[in-house]
């Protein structure tokens, strides 16, 4: 619930979200899950090895994860949250299947997928709200000492979704943030340095709205890329939307 015409931050599992609100309060209900690596049953050349037919993968298996999702944010709001941020999701098809299999009926008119070329799967932000943009806030691991092997390329990318807080175009917004943070394998101390340099790129974000900044270069397009000249009003069914 977000009360008075200050912006308010909240951090709710791996995602912030940050409010400018204003008016009588309201409450929006956010659920955020780590599916860990959801995969379809196709090869497209990105999967893990696990996750491939020769890996032991299979639709029935994919179908089945899937319904496990579906049951677990279930158990988080039986109606549905507001926003569902999830983390690790092949791509944008795999989103959108959840969707159709295990959620239709809830009034998820958007579907957001970031992709990301460093890794197998990316972020995804699921909206009963009307979204207004989405973005991308791109982490460089840069070098470090005791860098461990094999992260001298970015970290995960944060997913930055706008949404309206009701239906007319002067409502309020809010911004939410899905991260991805790295993990703490490899060590808490020598993997610290990667979590904070994700925190100061989300910091500095943040700092720029508060300002009334542009994001800058700083964000880059979702999928599908496409054109903001010939975006036409977000569809009533679910849909995708690109930066501008």
């Amino acid at each position: 619930m977000y009360r008075g015409a200050s912006a308010a931050a909240v951090v709710a599992g791996a995602v912030l979200l940050l409010a400018a609100c204003t008016g009588s309060a309201r409450t929006i209900t956010v659920v955020s899950y780590n599916v860990e690596n959801l995969f379809d049953a196709e090869v497209d050349g990105g999967e893990y090895r696990e996750f491939t037919r020769h890996g032991g993968w299979s639709e029935d298996l994919y179908t089945a994860k899937l319904r496990a999702i579906g049951r677990a944010l279930a158990a988080a709001d039986r109606d549905g949250a507001d926003l569902v941020a999830l983390q690790e999701v092949e791509h944008y098809a795999a989103a959108q299947r959840l969707v159709d299999l295990e959620l239709d009926g809830l009034g998820y008119r958007h579907v957001v997928w970031l992709p990301d070329p460093h890794n197998a799967n990316g972020p995804v932000v699921l909206s009963k709200l009307p979204v207004r943009r989405v973005g991308a806030l791109w982490v460089d691991s840069g070098p470090a000492a005791g860098a461990e092997e094999g992260l001298e390329r970015p970290l995960r990318p944060i997913l930055e979704v706008e949404v309206a807080l009701g239906p007319d175009g002067d409502a309020p917004s809010l911004f939410l943030f899905n991260n991805h943070w790295k993990s703490k394998r490899g060590g808490a101390a020598e993997t610290e340095v990667y979590r904070r340099r994700a925190a100061a790129v989300l910091a500095g974000r943040i700092d720029g709205l508060r300002a009334g900044r542009s994001p800058g270069a700083a964000r880059r397009p979702c999928w599908p890329p496409v054109s903001t000249r010939s975006v036409r009003p977000i569809r009533r069914r679910r849909s995708w939307w690109p930066a501008t």
